[in-house]
């Protein structure tokens, strides 16, 4: 994985990382790169004296759902390899609420994205929306730098 670069808020402290396509074929089983996703693990410290709710569409509008990434896997293997698949990918999600004085460990199911991956963890409490941006370094050939330029370039 490589390696988690780390975002701090008041009490809330994030780490995330994108796995690599072979990273992530090793942990879930199968090929994610493969349907297009890209697994991004989130740790979250909420040391604060609120909950945090896990906001997974300001990472990506049309992020997968585990049950999406089960069945997109799905095709591919049958028997007991589905099972043992389905079994990882319903545990690996960040949870959604995150409480006062806990952590939490997961993924996000993001659409993959080579080269440099511009990524936002958002959090909303009874307070406030807290927002995290990271820039991390991803493998392939296709980087999300230039999808963003594109995007500038097109409304200038």
């Amino acid at each position: 994985m490589s390696r988690a670069e780390v975002r701090q808020q008041g009490a809330v402290t994030v780490r995330a990382a994108v796995l690599t396509d072979d990273e992530s074929e090793h942990y879930f089983g199968a090929s994610l790169a493969d349907q297009g996703i890209q697994a991004v693990w989130l740790s979250v410290d909420n040391a604060g004296d609120w909950l945090l709710r896990f906001l997974p569409i300001v990472t990506d509008p049309n992020y997968f759902s585990a049950p999406e990434v089960e069945r997109q896997l799905r095709s591919w293997w049958s028997g007991s390899a589905n099972a043992s698949i389905a079994a990882v990918v319903a545990q690996a999600p960040l949870p959604n609420v995150i409480p006062q004085k806990r952590s939490a460990a997961g993924f996000v199911f993001t659409h993959r994205e080579g080269g440099l991956k511009l990524l936002e963890v958002g959090f909303e409490t009874d307070r406030q929306m807290l927002r995290f941006r990271f820039v991390l370094p991803v493998g392939g050939s296709s980087y999300a730098i230039e999808k963003v330029d594109f995007a500038v370039r097109r409304h200038l």
